[in-house]
């Protein structure tokens, strides 16, 4: 599926990238009332927990939040879109073949793709529900290191043995999704076209595919530059794994 979605797109025209202006940090959310009150709804009361122990003011960065317009039937989505700078409905943006999907498991997957893609700020941090900042000026700090390092993107590597890879082959290999940074430029712009684009040709259970398509192809067609953010900066809890904001990390994923 990945290289026959490669070849489609290969000569695929790109198209003009939405406005954007600004920092900021991006959320998707889609899929069940089961899934905000578990997972959207504990994750939106520590970012405020951080926000008021860091005193509060005005924001370096505005949160944006993507979602399915359905959820705005839970008893408690006016506690969740309280703290968000944006909101935009994934059924306004959607394309005719994301909204005719009826696999809810493919379809919040649109919903991340599409919050890549129309992502409202020239640099953003995406985070999944499912990720801890573990303070509230971890997104500003993952935006500095971006720019300090002059590329379009941070990604984190989905497997350890993929640092040791370069070039091509290092591009062969997944990105994780649960935590990005992007700058606006002509090649961000080709990634996170393409990201939507190979989703919407691939129709998986997973995102990771998609994007791993999409960067290949930016990198290909316009020299798509990133650095990977190290296990410290974003740490994941898996293989047994345990991780703590104790333990100098970042952004916690479970």
């Amino acid at each position: 599926p990945a290289q026959d979605a490669y070849e489609a797109l290969r000569r695929a025209p790109l198209r003009a990238a939405p406005a954007r202006s600004g920092d900021g940090v991006v959320y998707a959310v889609g899929g069940t009332h089961e899934f905000l009150a578990q997972e959207v709804l504990p994750c939106v009361r520590h970012l405020a927990r951080l926000e008021k122990a860091a005193g509060g003011g005005p924001r370096d960065a505005r949160y944006a939040l993507f979602h399915e317009a359905a959820l705005a039937a839970h008893g408690r989505w006016t506690e969740v879109t309280a703290f968000f700078d944006v909101l935009v409905a994934f059924e306004t943006v959607a394309p005719p073949e994301a909204l005719a999907t009826r696999d809810p498991r493919v379809r919040v997957k649109f919903v991340k793709a599409l919050a890549f893609l129309h992502a409202p700020f020239r640099r953003f941090v995406y985070l999944d529900f499912d990720s801890r900042p573990c303070a509230w000026s971890a997104p500003s700090r993952i935006l500095n290191q971006l720019a300090s390092l002059n590329v379009d993107a941070l990604l984190h590597n989905q497997w350890p043995a993929q640092r040791a890879l370069s070039g091509d082959a290092h591009f062969r290999a997944e990105h994780h999704s649960a935590v990005a940074a992007f700058r606006a430029t002509p090649a961000t712009e080709a990634a996170l076209q393409f990201f939507g684009e190979a989703f919407a040709h691939m129709k998986l259970r997973r995102d990771q595919p998609a994007l791993m398509v999409a960067l290949k192809l930016a990198r290909d067609r316009l020299n798509f530059t990133h650095a990977d953010v190290d296990n410290r900066t974003f740490c994941r809890a898996h293989g047994g794994r345990v991780v703590s904001c104790d333990a100098g990390c970042l952004v916690l994923h479970k």
